[in-house]
């Protein structure tokens, strides 16, 4: 009977701190609404990253139609538990326009016609990767970075999406915004400004 008793109060705490995941980390949920002038703006993602980049896990969402977001935190591509960890992160946001078609209909360079398309998935699913492993360790590996387009041509010659927010919301030292998660936060409400 004290078996049982203790195994239910275990489960109660585990639910109480907020552990949601099978990684046992303790996160808190974290929701809110991105606003640019008053306005919602819906199909942004915001990105909390932790003050110490060595430390803690990203966490992240995209804005819905009013603007509200609901965090999750990455683990690993099949593990995102809802929430972040309790610490002090800094706030970014993008919100990227949506381009369609192949990157020869949008003036590409036309190496999509000579290369396989076995070979461009690979290539996507390499940079995606890189991706995803520079937000899951909080550090920028060097050779994934310079293989990411720093202009405005991609990889294949295809012109990338511009963001249509202010550019100064989308890197950590610019964008004005710094929270503290911890259990019980209130939803937060991130007003942006078109001008400064």
């Amino acid at each position: 009977m004290l078996y049982k008793s203790s195994l239910c109060f275990g489960l109660a705490l585990a639910v109480t701190v907020g552990c949601n995941s099978s990684s046992g980390l303790p996160t808190v949920p974290v929701t809110g609404q991105v606003l640019l002038d008053g306005i919602p703006v819906s199909g942004a993602e915001i990105v909390f990253m932790n003050k110490d980049r060595r430390e803690g896990k990203p966490a992240a969402a995209i804005t819905d139609e009013q603007g509200n977001f609901k965090l999750t935190t990455y683990l690993n591509p099949k593990e995102r538990p809802e929430g972040a960890l309790p610490g002090d992160y800094d706030v970014v946001f993008k919100k990227l326009e949506v381009l369609s078609g192949t990157a020869e209909e949008m003036g590409g360079l036309g190496n999509l016609q000579t290369m396989p398309q076995g070979n461009l998935d690979k290539a996507r699913k390499a940079r995606q990767q890189a991706t995803e492993d520079m937000l899951a360790t909080g550090k920028r590996d060097s050779e994934a970075v310079a293989q990411m387009p720093t202009s405005e041509i991609g990889m294949y010659g295809e012109p990338l999406p511009k963001n249509l927010l202010p550019e100064r919301y989308s890197k950590a030292e610019t964008s004005g915004f710094a929270v503290t998660v911890q259990e019980g936060v209130e939803p937060f409400i991130f007003e942006l400004k078109e001008q400064e």
